[in-house]
């Protein structure tokens, strides 16, 4: 079945407005929570899709706008990536990869050794500047 326009965007804007839904349920109730978009989507396109057609859907979209995203110059399939172009807007928000989680907060926070090398190592840099001045 070939979805239009208006399906894709329809199905881009009802995972996106249930965004933090589906990041709160648990792994296992996500078949339900897909049924749950097909049958919103289905209301309101006057479609016939399942769960299943709209989870590959959205995942195939989220595939084809991260290798737009990357390969975007040197990209050989113009005429793929021109039909895609289109939702490019709405997906740039990459909200589908969801809140950071505690260790990823953790991750871009410095530890204590981590600032002490940075501290250490500007102090060298100033150093060699400061050495290199004095040198001319």
């Amino acid at each position: 079945m070939v979805w239009s326009q208006q399906e894709i965007h329809t199905l881009i804007k009802l995972r996106q407005n249930t965004d933090q839904l589906y990041w709160n349920i648990l792994e296992r109730l996500r078949r339900a929570y897909w049924n749950n978009i097909a049958n919103r989507l289905n209301n309101i396109c006057n479609s016939n899709y399942v769960g299943n057609q709209c989870k590959r859907k959205f995942n195939n979209l989220v595939t084809v706008y991260k290798n737009i995203d990357r390969y975007e110059v040197n990209d050989q399939r113009r005429k793929r990536i021109q039909a895609y172009r289109i939702f490019f807007n709405e997906l740039k928000t990459r909200f589908w990869e969801g809140p950071p989680d505690q260790h990823d907060v953790a991750m871009d926070t410095p530890t204590i050794t981590q600032r002490r090398r940075n501290v250490r190592a500007r102090r060298r840099r100033k150093e060699r500047r400061g050495n290199s001045e004095n040198n001319r």
